[in-house]
């Protein structure tokens, strides 16, 4: 990807981030209204944008890596939480048993859904946008079931948080729709975009009211989310790329594998670490760290991508 196009990229990203910065320190977003804007996102623009994704025109050789995506996003899981695992015991072991739990979960699960997706469909259009559904999907099962073990609640596996998320379950259909004969049409199809490419402006600006929340002093004073930001936005992206560099795969499938493993650290994190009792102001810090990092972090992942790939 030519490098001026990731510069606009990070620069609009950047502006509308300080754009929910700037409306939050003014009051003009309440947390009311920042609360009502996610949920906007989530519950009406997300799913239009997963649904236009559906029209676009099916290719056997797409849908084979569409299922090659689906098992590097498992691999990705299985030995992350093993690595990460390990590497919470030694790192936090006697300065924070506390904290081994919601580590391993942040350096792990990345915010695949509400900025990666919008993300790949800036970088990569429709097939990122697929490769992106395919990674979240991962995302849901194993956050709600190895990750919830981790932080200490049920075993059992939470259905609900699959069936009950819109985008996962319209992520189903739109995979369903792209593999069948059938299309939307013409009409609903111009629709859906329309109102999908609302999904950037709106996440980057909510992202920004999110980072207006905590004190910066916080995000430059807390060790242990360094090495959180170190692992999600440069370790285990560079790993990533180089597992898949080696199997030399599909280019832009590997990109997006690779872009979608180094996102900033998933704000579900925050909600789990809350529910279950884990701490919640040291999630809510990596979680701003690494969002602000990401804007860095980027450019450098994907100049790999232009040497190693492209």
């Amino acid at each position: 990807m030519p490098l001026g196009t990731v510069l606009e990229l990070l620069a609009q990203v950047a502006l509308l981030m300080a754009l929910g910065f700037f409306l939050k320190k003014r009051g003009l977003v309440t947390p009311g209204f920042q609360q009502g804007l996610s949920d906007f996102l989530m519950y009406a623009v997300m799913p239009f944008s997963v649904l236009a994704s559906a029209g676009s025109e099916y290719s056997p050789d797409l849908a084979g890596r569409l299922g090659q995506a689906g098992l590097i996003a498992c691999g990705y899981y299985l030995a992350a939480l093993a690595l990460c695992g390990l590497l919470a015991k030694k790192a936090l072991c006697k300065k924070a048993p506390a904290r081994q739990g919601i580590f391993v979960t942040m350096a792990v699960f990345a915010n695949t859904g509400f900025i990666g997706l919008p993300v790949m469909k800036a970088l990569y259009g429709s097939e990122g946008f697929l490769y992106g559904i395919i990674y979240n999907m991962a995302y849901q099962v194993f956050l709600f079931t190895l990750g919830v073990m981790l932080l200490g609640g049920s075993r059992k596996f939470r259905w609900r948080a699959l069936y009950g998320d819109p985008v996962t379950v319209l992520s189903v259909a739109a995979l369903l729709i792209y593999l069948s004969p059938f299309r939307v049409p013409a009409l609903l199809d111009g629709l859906f975009n329309q109102i999908g490419d609302m999904c950037v402006p709106i996440s980057m600006i909510v992202t920004g009211c999110c980072v207006a929340d905590v004190k910066f002093r916080n995000i430059l004073r807390e060790k242990s989310a360094y090495l959180i930001s170190l692992l999600r936005l440069l370790a285990l992206p560079l790993a990533m790329l180089a597992v898949l560099a080696a199997l030399k795969l599909d280019p832009v499938l590997t990109a997006a594998c690779v872009v979608l493993t180094g996102l900033p650290v998933g704000s579900l994190n925050v909600i789990l670490a809350q529910r279950y009792g884990a701490d919640t102001g040291f999630a809510t810090t990596a979680v701003v760290q690494s969002m602000l990092l990401f804007l860095a972090s980027l450019p450098l992942v994907l100049l790999c991508l232009e040497w190693w790939v492209f």
